[in-house]
Order: structure tokens, then C-alpha cells, then sequence
């Protein structure tokens, strides 16, 4: 019985040394910090401009024309194209809305033209609207898309084409 009590007091008293050196070799880190939370949410914003633009006609005669416009109000423009040529050229204004909480800075996304297999009769390019980045609860206007149809277009072709853009966190 004796030397359960005692092994049981060496067991103890190593415990307690083992304590006593954590306690020594241990630091307390304290990190003060401040974490805000946000949403990052911009989009094509609404635009007299881009309202009274369509339908609107690439030529002047109402034949080659950019008949619709979708994605106002989303993170991506679509533009029909109908009776399309070469040659054709058109610019339409466009303005982008910071719909979230936080500052943004945009950036053009990848476009996309359609249909599959008519990538190269069109080429697209773009300025984006000022300032960047863009404030919560406000628009950037005086930004572009310009479309341009290619000499290897077919003559009265119909395109669509799709225009994203994408939002970081503004420093």
C-alpha cells in the first residue's frame, strides 16, 4: 500500500513539474482586431442613355440593327445583332451600379458571342465607366462597349453577344 502512495506522490509531484515548466515556456498572444463583413455586388446600371439607344439601327436604315438588349439591372449585358455585315460598327453607352455595401473596383469578364463556331466575326472591347473603385449606393457613368462586325462576317447575320463584368474589393 505504501508504495501505491508513493508512486502515486511521484506521479503527483511530476505532474506539477511538468505545469510549473509549461507555464514557463508559455506566451499569451492578444490580437486586437475589427472584422467587417459586406456584400461585393455591382451591375449594369440603369442608363437613359442605354434605354433610348435601342432598338437602334448600325446603318441608318433600320435593316442592320442591335434589336435587344437584356442584363440591365445583372452582372452581364446580352446585345442581339440582327441583319448584321461587315463592317458594321456600333458603340453603346453604358453605366455600372455598386448595389452592395462595400467599395468594388470592376473589370471586363470574359465575353462571349454566339452562335458557336462565330467567335472571330466579331470583335468586342469595352471602357469602363469612372470612378474606380465605386462607392457603395452609387453609379459610374461614361463607360462603352463597342462592337464591331469583321470582314469575315456573313452577310445578314445574327449574333448575340454577352458582356460580363467582375468586381473585386476595392483597397
Amino acid at each position: 500500500m505504501k508504495k501505491i502512495g508513493l508512486i502515486l506522490l511521484v506521479v503527483v509531484m511530476a505532474l506539477g513539474v511538468l505545469g510549473v515548466a509549461y507555464a514557463a515556456w508559455s506566451q499569451t498572444l492578444n490580437v486586437n482586431a475589427t472584422v467587417k463583413t459586406g456584400e461585393l455586388k455591382v451591375q449594369f446600371g440603369p442608363s437613359p442613355a442605354i434605354a433610348a439607344y435601342f432598338p437602334h439601327s448600325l446603318d441608318g436604315s433600320n435593316t442592320a440593327q442591335i434589336s435587344a438588349v437584356t442584363g440591365v439591372g445583372t452582372d452581364a449585358l446580352t446585345f442581339t445583332i440582327s441583319n448584321a455585315y461587315p463592317g458594321l460598327s456600333a458603340t453603346i453607352p453604358v453605366s455600372i451600379q455598386n448595389v452592395g455595401t462595400i467599395p468594388a473596383s470592376v473589370a471586363w469578364g470574359t465575353v462571349v458571342i454566339g452562335p458557336t463556331g462565330y467567335e472571330t466575326q466579331l470583335t468586342v472591347s469595352g471602357v469602363l465607366p469612372a470612378p474606380s473603385p465605386i462607392s457603395p449606393s452609387s453609379i459610374a457613368s461614361g463607360g462603352s462597349i463597342t462592337i464591331h462586325v469583321n470582314d469575315n462576317a456573313v452577310m445578314n447575320g445574327t449574333y448575340s453577344v454577352v458582356v460580363p463584368i467582375v468586381a473585386t474589393q476595392a483597397p
